[in-house]
């Protein structure tokens, strides 16, 4: 006959034990998950903000050759584009990546950017506009003529701008707005 090994009862783990561990697992796996998401989201909202700055950058040097911002029929698209009235001027990326109405498109040819930045995500949520207002109506506080240079879709927050005269704007939870003074 085969002498019974016995095992000592206190070697293994209990089921109560294994639960609290792979719990304990589990929610630091949410933690981990939770923290690389909102990395994401800080790290396109930090382009978006390069982005932005680099346009803004490429506009005064516009500003500083021809003495005036862009407005929609320097770049070849007539005096007015649709959608924008009251001495709004209008142009945005769409989210295929084609520039238009071409103010970024202009910039590069006109050696001012080296190429135009497109949003992270670029989608219909995600993407740069740019406003030139140069009307004689309400001034919403600010010199005119101004622009307006606004990324969509920020994620990570509340955004802010740059020589903001126009409140409401600054105030913008996903909307990081700059608005440069012509004079």
């Amino acid at each position: 006959m085969t002498p019974f090994i016995l095992k000592d009862k206190n070697k293994a783990f209990t089921l109560i034990e294994l639960l609290v561990a792979i719990a304990i697992i589990g929610l630091l796996a949410t933690l981990v998950t939770f923290a690389i998401q909102n990395a994401g989201k800080k790290s396109r909202d930090t382009r978006r903000l390069s982005d932005l700055k680099q346009i803004n950058t490429a506009l005064q040097l516009y500003y500083d050759t021809y003495k005036t911002y862009p407005t929609s029929a320097s770049y070849g698209e007539g005096v007015s584009v649709t959608g924008c009235t009251g001495g709004w001027d209008c142009s945005h990326v769409n989210q295929d990546g084609a520039v238009d109405p071409y103010f970024m498109e202009f910039l590069v040819t006109s050696r001012l950017m080296a190429a135009a930045p497109k949003d992270p995500i670029n989608d219909n949520n995600h993407h740069y506009k740019y406003y030139y207002y140069s009307g004689t109506g309400t001034t919403y506080g600010c010199e005119r003529p101004f622009y307006v240079l606004v990324g969509f879709g920020f994620e990570a927050g509340k955004a802010t701008g740059d020589n903001v005269c126009y409140t409401p704007w600054a105030n913008n939870n996903s909307v990081y707005v700059i608005i440069s003074k012509n004079q």
